[in-house]
């Protein structure tokens, strides 16, 4: 679990430029691929800035976009100790988390500690309970690029609504303590094996029923996809409780 008192900070005013932050892995599924299309859409604004922080196999072709397109405002960190991130998250006011699919997203919580509104895709596990829309921040549809930069440029020309949405984020955090974070991984998790195994089987049984009803009377076929169908459930919902566990805010170190 995120150790709020760490990230703690104290609010910063805004600045002349709007600070926006990436942490995470450089990858597809963590939405970058949107976050460049979506930076490169903004280079025309002069009261804005880029802070990416992480490393990953997208990296260098995102560095690669971005200086062909002679932007300036953005720095990439590469990887940072807890120390260095704790001093980028005080000097930022927005955080952005584009993913692709996010069981939950940390970084939300360690940002909203430092007083960060947050700009989050709808695939972001948190959203429901630390980001409530307008009040501390926004969410957009995945991979929706358009979307994104209409956030970003709603808070460059708001910047009194921008100096709330920071103190709010600090109110939401400080009020969310482990019980309400198990109990919302738990509910998502729910949410997820319920998306992940019940679609899954049922278009598996569909394919059964087509290829083999056939040469099989009803009985024994809804005998033998009933065992297979009990089988493969068991194996996803262990697999995905074990992914779960390991990205869980409350048992991470």
């Amino acid at each position: 679990m995120v150790n709020n008192s760490f990230f703690n900070a104290p609010l910063n005013k805004l600045k002349k430029k709007i600070n926006f932050l990436f942490v995470g892995k450089v990858t597809s599924i963590k939405g970058i691929e949107t976050l460049c299309e979506t930076i490169i859409k903004t280079k025309s604004y002069k009261n804005i800035s880029f802070n990416i922080v992480g490393t990953g196999p997208l990296l260098q072709p995102f560095k690669n976009k971005i200086k062909k397109e002679g932007i300036k405002f953005v720095k990439f960190n590469g990887f940072v100790s807890q120390e260095d991130l704790k001093k980028i998250y005080k000097k930022t006011d927005v955080l952005i988390v584009p993913s692709k699919i996010e069981p939950w997203g940390l970084v939300v919580n360690e940002a909203m500690c430092s007083g960060n509104a947050i700009i989050a895709s709808e695939q972001v596990g948190c959203a429901p309970d630390l980001i409530r829309v307008g009040h501390n921040g926004y969410l957009f549809k995945t991979n929706d690029s358009e979307g994104l930069i209409k956030k970003i440029i709603f808070y460059l020309n708001n910047r009194k609504v921008l100096q709330t949405h920071k103190k709010n984020s600090k109110r939401i955090i400080s009020k969310f303590n482990f019980e309400k974070c198990f109990k919302s991984l738990t509910d998502s998790t729910l949410l997820s094996i319920t998306y992940r195994v019940i679609r899954p089987l049922a278009l598996l049984e569909n394919i059964a029923i087509v290829l083999y009803s056939p040469f099989l009377n009803c009985l024994k076929l809804a005998v033998i996809i009933g065992v297979f169908k009990t089988l493969v459930s068991i194996a996803l919902i262990y697999s995905l409780l074990a992914k779960f566990k390991n990205n869980s805010p409350c048992f991470s170190s």
